[in-house]
Formats: structure tokens, C-alpha cells, sequence
């Protein structure tokens, strides 16, 4: 059995289009990026004689999930994530490791939100609902 080609989410990036071209601003002290992927809608095509009486469905339209990211706030009169929120809208990439693979969308901010207030790390969490058909794919550079 070939031995594991498995690795870890350490390195990957998040970053935010700027101008035009491949160029991305990446986003500092991210600590996590979740809810990466897309949905299908299943449309309930069933009819009083579906087969053996049970419910068929036919494919819908597909979607991005709401790709959540978390990230050490620091705080500042601006920053990458309040910037995010007030634009609205944009282009993300979340690059892999090794900087040749990413996945790509277009999306608008819906949330921005700071963690608890603790004896602990300060965190700041950014929500973006991807709008159009995300990509992934390899990249030109990173």
C-alpha cells in the first residue's frame, strides 16, 4: 500500500481580491476557514403514481456554502475583516498549501462578528456567502 500524500491545513490563506489581474491581499493571523464546499437543491418531483410510493426528486441549483473564517483580532481603528464587511461584497481565495491550489469565489460579506471577551486571545470571525460558481483549481501564482 502507498504510503499517505495527506497534509495538514497549516499555511492555507485567505485573502480578498485587489484591483484587477491575480493579486489578492491575504488576510493576517487566520486561525481557522470552515464551510468550504456547495449544495444542490432537490426539487420534490413526486406525483400520485411515483413508483412503489416513494418521493422522487429531480436536481436544482446549486450554491456555495457560507465559507466562515476566524482569525486573532487585533485591534484597530481599520482592518482587513471591518474593511470586508463595510465594501459587502468582493472576490475571496482561500490558497492551499504550497500555494499552487485554491478555491476561488465571488461573494458578499453577511457577518462580521468579534469572539468572547475573555481571559483568552482575542478572535474576530467574517462570514461570506459565495454568489456565482466558485472554482477550484490551480493557480497562476499566489
Amino acid at each position: 500500500m502507498p504510503a499517505s500524500t495527506a497534509t495538514t491545513g497549516f499555511s492555507t490563506r485567505f485573502g480578498r481580491k485587489t484591483g484587477t489581474g491575480n493579486t489578492y491581499a491575504y488576510f493576517a493571523e487566520v486561525s481557522n476557514i470552515n464551510g468550504i464546499g456547495m449544495t444542490r437543491e432537490a426539487i420534490d418531483a413526486s406525483h400520485l403514481e411515483s413508483p412503489d410510493g416513494y418521493n422522487e426528486f429531480i436536481a436544482g441549483m446549486k450554491t456555495g456554502k457560507p465559507v466562515t473564517i476566524t482569525l486573532n483580532f487585533v485591534p484597530a481603528a481599520t482592518s482587513d475583516v471591518t474593511d470586508a464587511f463595510a465594501t459587502g461584497s468582493g472576490e475571496f481565495r482561500i490558497l492551499f498549501p504550497g500555494g499552487t491550489v485554491a478555491f476561488d469565489f465571488a461573494g458578499i460579506v453577511t457577518e462580521f462578528a468579534l469572539g468572547d471577551i475573555s481571559n483568552d486571545k482575542l478572535t474576530a470571525s467574517l462570514v461570506m456567502q459565495p454568489s456565482g460558481k466558485p472554482t477550484l483549481g490551480l493557480v497562476a501564482g499566489g
